[in-house]
């Protein structure tokens, strides 16, 4: 008796589960739209927009250009440089080394950037406050945390969306390379 039961049962939901299939498969052929989840960008009521919001991001293509620029700064003045630009979560999107760029320099240009996203600010604005007695005093053992000079946020209009970061010369060296940088950013994006 407890087999037959089993049986019916298997068999009930064997034509449940048909029936459902059959019923998406023809609402598919017919156009009909399906009841469903809110479709991207959908509130539970249909509404769009209000759930979610539209950014730019940066290109590869772009990035390239960006360091394209970095490295002409630097070769043209004499710096080996390590340069990394970064998305808007601080994650690389591309990187370059010069030749003759210290090996140590490639983790420096890379927390450099991820700073200055992170932050939304210039790195050397922590040089001061990072120093013992000052208001942000401790940030530079936080890990990914570069508080040197060279780390400067890429923004379109009031939103950062990435950074540049160098390092290999001076402080000053460095964040001018980036602002080369920023430059062709600026050119590009007003084209």
């Amino acid at each position: 008796m407890q087999k037959l039961n089993l049986w019916k049962l298997f068999v009930i939901a064997v034509i449940a589960l048909t029936t459902l299939d059959f019923t998406a498969f023809a609402q598919q052929q017919t156009g009909q739209p399906q009841a469903s989840q809110p479709q991207a960008g959908q509130s539970q009521t249909g509404q769009t927009g209000s759930l979610l919001r539209d950014r730019k991001t940066l290109t590869l293509e772009l990035a390239k250009k960006m360091l394209e620029a970095a490295e002409a700064k630097a070769r043209e003045n004499g710096w080996k440089l390590n340069i990394a630009i970064v998305d808007d979560g601080g994650n690389l999107l591309a990187f370059h080394r010069m030749d003759g760029a210290f090996l140590g320099s490639i983790q420096i240009a890379m927390g450099k950037a991820h700073t200055a996203v992170a932050f939304q600010r210039e790195t050397k604005a922590f040089q001061e406050i990072a120093q013992p007695g000052g208001r942000a005093y401790g940030i530079q053992n936080i890990p990914g945390i570069v508080i040197l000079e060279g780390g400067l946020p890429i923004k379109l209009g009031e939103e950062v969306i990435g950074a540049c970061g160098a390092s290999g010369a001076r402080g000053d060296q460095d964040a001018e390379a980036c602002r080369a940088a920023l430059d062709v950013f600026a050119k590009e994006v007003s084209k």
